[in-house]
């Protein structure tokens, strides 16, 4: 019996030195697969280091199961506007779906990580995760999407990046080559161009190879009390407003994007010894094709389209038109014809509108000249010629500032007008207060200090503006008041706060503001306020606004708003008026 044992056991000890033998000599044979077997499809980690001539050089491949992610591992070495950021010359965009893992708001430049998610057909890569890493090498991971055979060499395309590896690299791999799944070819759609992540929707609902459907769904509440600054009169005013949108997207071509997008909209209203109101509206809000290169190297749009820009205060408005976008040698430049077919002010429908931007630099730092005429096709007279220059960005660490300068001219009802203004601004945000941002800013713009001369020198802004922006907030913040929300014409604004992030996608923010007329005059542009100034006293008053908003959640964006308002001489003994507002929105 032990004799039969001891047999056994040799035996067996025999069977695992010759399993171990044959599996090492398998694994050698996978090991001492090269790189010249690679195949188009093949999904790879390339380890290497980019090259000034914009080359990857590879001196690992690792070949792995095909994945759902895209990824870049490298060093950030800018960070950009929204909390995007360069890794090897790519820009990198996030969004509030966006994951961080081991990385301070503060601590970002110049910090290792791994961005995983999607590349774009712009040339730009979407993080849904980024997280810290270790030293080490730079990384691709990705789908080999073309392959070319030279001397000596392999020449990949991967992530959107040339990849060079000596053809008899050695590849990492568990298993032979013919064995590893093959990843199919992605279509590469193209980023809807004058989006902010306020007007972005996240197209979850994919409908076939080439059409994505997606939405947003929105409730706003508010409570207006005493915009007539009169305690004596109770008309107090709760609005609710329901809205929801649906956009398809259809990408037949890497080139070109069709958009559609429809919105439908139920308001109420309640005030105070009036009668309840309510509409129900729904209305085409884009419906345009854009088409890349499509005209010697210029990007193309036509159709209804939203024309935007960071702070707002040119533009924030879907107009009907044709629009031509390129960039070159640094420059960006924006150039459209438009006007407003349908779902538009009387001026809006008989205006035709000539915008043209440039700009230089990054989403993080930059400068720009613009210009707008807009010229009513009704009334002859009714032109208007906007002539500005802007700069925003991180021009001093730490700091964030803005500028904004322009000048008016043209003719309302035979009179000639013109005017300027100017809003500069920043936010601090040192690390030395944590979590806290100083907010501080002034900005002006011309009355008429001649009434009786027949012409006016009353700056007006351009009719599409919203003056919304994010300071170091998680939602946008209507920075001239959430209350009083005036036109900057014939006003000065001093603007002071503080914000304060409760975590990466939370904030709170304090704004207080005072406003003073430039010219006394019965007239307060653009205010919500539901009386006017005496003529007689400069002095409009105080605001005092605090903006709760969250983006905690990756579908999901909230924001509690309360502001109170002071009113100055200009309203003789006038009362302080209150908002009280909730906004939630749901994409999807």
């Amino acid at each position: 019996m032990l004799d039969a044992l001891k047999k056994l056991s040799a035996f067996l000890f025999a069977l695992f030195l010759c399993g171990s033998a044959l599996g090492q000599e398998a694994h050698d044979q996978h090991v001492g697969q090269e790189a010249r077997d690679l195949r188009v499809g093949h999904w790879i980690q390339a380890k290497g280091e980019l090259r000034a001539d914009g080359v990857f050089s590879a001196h690992e491949i690792e070949v792995l199961q095909p994945g759902s992610s895209e990824a870049l591992t490298a060093t950030i070495t800018e960070e950009l506007a929204e909390g995007g950021f360069t890794l090897l010359g790519t820009r990198v965009n996030v969004d509030a779906r966006t994951l961080w893992e081991g990385l301070e708001r503060n601590s970002r430049l110049q910090a290792r990580v791994k961005a995983s998610g999607k590349r774009r057909a712009d040339g730009s890569f979407f993080a849904r995760r980024v997280a810290a890493r270790d030293p080490g090498r730079d990384r691709l991971e990705g789908r080999i999407d073309a392959l070319e055979q030279r001397e000596g060499t392999l020449r990949l395309s991967v992530v959107g990046f040339d990849v060079e590896v000596s053809a008899d690299s050695k590849l990492e791999v568990d298993r032979p080559l013919e064995s590893v799944g093959l990843a199919p070819a992605r279509v590469l759609s193209l980023e809807a161009p004058s989006r902010d992540d306020d007007d972005r929707v996240r197209g979850t609902i994919r409908l076939g190879e080439d059409f994505v459907l997606g939405g947003l769904f929105e409730w706003d509440g508010e409570n207006r009390g005493n915009y007539d600054l009169d305690d004596s009169r109770s008309r107090d005013r709760l609005e609710n407003a329901l809205a929801l949108r649906l956009e398809l997207a259809w990408t037949p071509a890497d080139d070109v994007l069709v958009l559609t997008s429809y919105e439908h909209q139920e308001e109420w209203r309640q005030e105070q010894h009036n009668p309840d109101l309510h509409s129900s509206v729904g209305h085409v809000k884009e419906a345009y094709g854009y088409f890349r290169g499509a005209l010697l190297g210029w990007d193309v749009q036509v159709g209804r389209a939203r024309y935007h820009e960071p702070r707002r205060w040119i533009t924030n408005v879907e107009l009907d038109g044709v629009r031509f976008l390129r960039r070159w040698n640094g420059f960006s430049f924006d150039l459209s014809a438009t006007t407003k077919l349908a779902d538009g002010s009387p001026r809006d429908e008989s205006t035709t509108n000539l915008l043209a931007q440039v700009t230089r630099g990054t989403s993080k730092r930059n400068w720009g000249l613009w210009t707008l005429a807009r010229d009513d096709r009704d009334q002859s007279d009714e032109i208007a010629r906007h002539f500005g220059a802007r700069a925003y960005g991180e021009w001093i660490p730490t700091t964030k500032l803005w500028a904004e300068a322009a000048w008016l001219v043209g003719e309302s009802a035979g009179k000639d007008v013109s005017g300027w203004a100017l809003d500069v601004g920043g936010t601090w945000s040192p690390d030395l207060l944590g979590p806290f941002s100083v907010i501080a800013g002034y900005a002006f713009a011309t009355g008429d200090s001649t009434p009786l001369n027949g012409d006016s020198s009353t700056f007006r802004q351009t009719g599409f503006h919203d003056n919304k922006s994010k300071l170091e907030s998680a939602t946008s913040v209507r920075y001239y008041g959430e209350l009083l929300d005036p036109e900057l014409a014939n006003l000065g604004i001093a603007t002071v706060g503080l914000g304060l992030r409760l975590e990466k996608r939370t904030t709170l923010t304090l704004l207080a503001h005072h406003y003073t007329l430039d010219q006394a005059q019965d007239a307060l542009y653009g205010s919500n306020l539901r009386t006017t100034p005496d003529g007689v006293h400069p002095e409009v008053g105080w605001e005092v606004d605090l903006v709760l908003g969250t983006k905690r959640w990756s579908s999901w964006q909230a924001e509690l708003v309360l502001g109170m308002f002071d009113p100055g001489a200009a309203f003789p003994g006038g009362d302080a008026a209150y908002l009280g507002a909730v906004q939630l929105k749901y994409r999807f």
